[in-house]
């Protein structure tokens, strides 16, 4: 027999298995088994250190106690929901470094940028009030030439 230095002698892994540490990954084998897997191997079972098996206690799973009973519980009449009014806001909401100006055609307030304001004195909230604006001053100015 080949006498091979310690951390190349097979030893045992449990008391089920023991372990050819002569090969790339050391293979585990079973006990009943007498000699290595590999066709020439010369690794024999050790003959001595065997672990004793390990018994565990047997697991005691916890008994559930009982759910108590659901007693249910009696829904209220509820009334039929009211629709609040909706509000809408006059004001835009402030946008990080914007400057407050009014619509010059129904004075809400609004929140602009510098850059929206350069060069422009009159603002309006949308579209429509714009165009009516204008037609109000193009009216103006019609009857003061007629006058």
């Amino acid at each position: 027999m080949i006498r091979l230095p310690p951390r190349l002698q097979t030893y045992w892994q449990h008391h089920d298995e023991w372990c050819c540490p002569l090969h790339g990954q050391s293979i585990k084998i079973p006990a009943g088994h007498d000699r290595c897997y590999y066709k020439d191997c010369p690794s024999r079972r050790p003959s001595t250190g065997r672990p004793e098996p390990v018994l565990s206690p047997p697991v005691v799973v916890p008994k559930r106690l009982p759910r108590p009973p659901v007693v249910a519980q009696p829904r209220p009449v509820l009334s039929p929901p009211v629709e609040a009014p909706v509000q809408v806001s006059q004001t835009t909401p402030k946008r990080r470094g914007s400057h407050q100006v009014s619509c010059a055609f129904c004075g809400t307030t609004l929140w602009r940028k510098p850059s929206e304001i350069k060069g422009s004195t009159v603002f309006f909230c949308d579209r429509n009030h714009q165009n009516e604006y204008r037609l109000a001053q193009e009216r103006a100015k019609q009857t003061e030439s007629k006058t």
